[in-house]
């Protein structure tokens, strides 16, 4: 063999080794979009559509016309502002945990979330949870109601007034990230 022929042979063999362990190492694709998210406000109440269901655009007592309306319910709920830098590839946005603790730190429930929605001009209307450059949106999520009984030791009026700490998980283009508001309270249900 000669010498140039055994040259090419082992630039090859390298070459085909480089490759291959970029291939390996570069499991996905980067936006390079710059995604900004907190948590804008939260509010403590009960699920007032259940589970899977729509809860309407979030009305409380005295929004209603007609029969049934009832005294009224809040929903639990909340906002996010998410800020998008000027040029990147869209990215999905989702949310995965909500945790509520007590403030003394103690882990007082998980929440789900269901029913993403976008404010724009015509109100509030269903978000993809898709975010593109240049966005500053307000989105909101409902949330299962926590277990007031339970966190009030078998009493849920004990927990009017008190005050929660609230994590939620979101994942940004498959990163996941820890956003935290504080102090959210329930509020009592006072007619007004």
């Amino acid at each position: 063999m000669t010498r140039a022929r055994s040259f090419q042979i082992v630039f090859a063999l390298a070459l085909g080794s480089a490759l291959l362990t970029a291939c390996m190492s570069h499991t996905r694709s980067e936006s390079a979009l710059e995604v900004d998210a907190s948590i804008a406000a939260v509010t403590l109440g009960d699920d007032c559509a259940g589970a899977g269901e729509d809860s309407g655009p979030g009305l409380i007592g005295g929004d209603c016309d007609g029969d049934g309306c009832g005294f009224g319910c809040t929903q639990t709920g909340m906002r996010l502002r998410v800020v998008a830098a000027e040029t990147g590839d869209p990215v999905p946005f989702e949310v995965l945990t909500v945790r509520m603790y007590t403030m003394e730190g103690a882990l007082a429930d998980e929440l789900s979330s269901r029913n993403p929605r976008q404010f724009t001009e015509e109100g509030y209307v269903a978000w993809e949870q898709m975010i593109r450059a240049t966005d500053d949106l307000a989105v909101s999520y409902d949330l299962d109601a926590p277990d007031w009984s339970s966190i009030g030791s078998g009493e849920a009026h004990r927990t009017y007034g008190m005050s929660f700490r609230i994590e939620v998980d979101v994942r940004i283009d498959g990163i996941v990230q820890t956003l935290e508001f504080e102090p959210a309270s329930r509020e009592a249900e006072i007619v007004t």
